[in-house]
């Protein structure tokens, strides 16, 4: 099963209505323009660039991710498109550097262990003039109760549904308080390959990326106008810093 395959046909009515609007507002935010060359740091199994190119909006792009069967995966969908390659983010060339005039990296920023690097890697690959779209879930809050809630449907379905546990006083922390440091997880372990969704708070990260773009617009989705208190993504759509 693909990463698509899994979050639009597994979990819950509830998480499934949330990846949905996701992936539209994904693309709607980045909509009325064609871009020459794309970069999708995070790509999963390409859902992102194969909906860009038959929508019109991508011409030619670059897939980076760390799963090789998802990139094998992503070349398959694109064998006999040109213009398009997956590949690790160790192996991405000096020549792509400084030549994407759109990066997207959506759902992928809060697992990254060494997050300085990371936004340092999507910048030195955008142009000067590039749009920059970052995408990360909302993990306190209402929200995070909501979300807890679908994901427990989604197990009490099927077993094989794995999600973070939280005790009840960690989830009151998180939730009522926006406090993730009252307790353990694995964004608190200073020597992690991945982390995790519990312990993820959007703002912290949103302060790392004000170090490295300007950040024009935020957004939220599946509902906009209600800002963080009922939404399970916010977006930052941002620019290269002069």
């Amino acid at each position: 099963m693909t990463y698509t395959q899994r979050l639009m046909r597994g979990g819950s009515f509830m998480t499934r209505f949330a990846h949905a609007t996701r992936f539209q507002t994904t693309l709607d935010l980045i909509s009325g323009k064609q871009y020459d060359f794309v970069l999708d740091y995070g790509c999963a199994d390409g859902w992102f660039l194969k909906l860009a190119y038959q929508q019109g909006l991508a011409t030619a792009g670059v897939g980076v991710d760390i799963v090789e069967s998802d990139l094998e995966r992503c070349r398959r969908e694109f064998e006999g498109v040109s213009g398009f390659a997956f590949m690790h983010p160790h192996a991405v060339p000096d020549t792509l550097r400084g030549k994407c005039d759109l990066a997207v990296c959506t759902e992928t920023l809060e697992h990254v262990a060494h997050i300085d690097q990371t936004l340092e890697d999507i910048r030195s690959l955008c142009r000067h003039d590039a749009v920059i779209l970052l995408s990360v879930p909302i993990e306190v809050g209402w929200s995070l109760l909501l979300k807890q809630i679908g994901r427990g449907l989604a197990h009490a379905k099927n077993p094989q549904y794995e999600y973070e546990r939280y005790t009840f006083r960690e989830l009151m922390q998180a939730a009522l308080f926006w406090n993730v440091s009252s307790f353990d997880s694995s964004h608190r372990r200073p020597n992690v390959d991945y982390r995790g969704h519990k312990g993820f708070d959007f703002r912290t990260l949103e302060r790392r990326i004000r170090q490295v773009f300007s950040i024009e617009r935020t957004t939220f989705s599946p509902f906009p106008l209600s800002r963080h208190w009922l939404n399970s993504t916010v977006y930052w759509i941002c620019r290269v810093q002069p």
